[in-house]
């Protein structure tokens, strides 16, 4: 027996004609198409104090804890400093 068809509105799934979409010059803009000069600053210079003070997690300690997922003896979550 072989595998089993697929079946949408009383057609199999092969035979549907393909869907085309058309995107049209008005699209809308995305959220992030639009910047804002005064927030980004901010959260730049948010990331500078949590840098200068040590508020950050390291690379390899991230790794480690989401390569421990799964085995059975997962790692607590990292802290800042780690």
């Amino acid at each position: 027996m072989g595998p089993k068809r697929l079946h949408c509105l009383r057609h199999p799934v092969d035979a549907l004609p393909p869907v085309e979409y058309a995107v049209g010059d008005d699209r809308e803009r995305f959220l992030v198409d639009e910047s804002d000069a005064a927030a980004e600053a901010e959260a730049d210079a948010r990331a500078e104090t949590d840098l200068a003070e040590g508020r950050l997690i390291g690379h390899g300690a991230v790794r480690r804890w989401l390569a421990s997922w799964g085995t059975g003896t997962r790692l607590p979550r990292p802290r800042a400093g780690d």
